[in-house]
């Protein structure tokens, strides 16, 4: 015990000769997230719906919209797209009747599973809306 004390108090020593690397080691990489969130984060969404055929495709757009966090962002930006006319095929929701039920359904191109998370949970909040 008493070798491990003398090891952490000559580190100690040691670290207040190199105060500047120290810093640079701590704060770069504060910044850096920092930097990041404000550059990359979006917390909206473009999510692309074909344009609703029936009552519950319409109720769920309008959900769409409505989908937001308490302080202002809203989650999901519904853009309404012709059928198979998506600019970006990232992923498209179409609202379909099927035995009496309404049933969304999200087709996604080539994007990472992480964003199709993302996309999944915001449409589900929007239908439990």
């Amino acid at each position: 015990m008493k070798r491990l004390l003398h090891l952490l108090k000559n580190e100690f020593k040691l670290a207040r000769t190199a105060i500047p690397i120290h810093l640079v080691a701590v704060l770069q990489p504060t910044v850096m997230y920092l930097l990041m969130s404000t550059i990359l984060v979006h917390p909206t969404f473009d999510m692309d719906m074909v344009r609703p055929s029936n009552e519950g495709g319409r109720i769920l757009f309008d959900a769409m919209k409505e989908v937001g966090s308490p302080i202002g962002f809203s989650y999901i930006n519904p853009i309404l797209v012709d059928e198979n006319q998506s600019e970006n095929f990232r992923q498209v929701i179409s609202v379909e009747d099927s035995d009496g039920r309404t049933i969304a359904y999200q087709h996604f191109g080539l994007i990472d599973s992480n964003i199709v998370k993302n996309f999944r949970n915001r449409l589900t909040s929007a239908a439990l809306l």
